[in-house]
């Protein structure tokens, strides 16, 4: 009997940014972009990551905070892996602080999980 395991898939590479050209239809959508090695101009990569319906006025604010969240992801994991690494080090009973619990918390939900949709 062979095991066979499903590769996962990753992300769509960062940094994403709001595309607003849908806007009269009441569509934001969050894409990846790749700037051309010149410089002198700037393209959708690959498929929508999504898109967001309606016409209120939180819908551009959501798609806004979605892609400055995942853009910055990643440095502020690192930036609270150095921190608690600094405190864990030079604070001889860091563990009592209780906040250093949360931070660890914290680090360990950003692990990649499956999706269970």
């Amino acid at each position: 009997m062979t095991t066979q395991t499903k590769e996962r898939a990753r992300h769509t590479p960062t940094p994403w940014e709001v595309d607003n050209n849908n806007g009269a239809h009441g569509t934001c959508t969050i894409r990846h972009f790749r700037t051309s090695a010149d410089g002198s101009f700037k393209a959708p990569f690959g498929e929508a990551i999504a898109d967001l319906m309606g016409s209120s006025p939180e819908r551009e604010a959501n798609a806004d905070f979605i892609v400055r969240a995942v853009n910055s992801h990643e440095a502020m994991v690192e930036a609270l892996k150095t921190l608690v690494d600094i405190v864990a080090e030079i604070h001889p009973e860091a563990d009592s602080l209780g906040g250093l619990d949360q931070a660890r918390a914290a680090l360990a939900a950003t692990a990649e999980e499956p999706c269970n949709l």
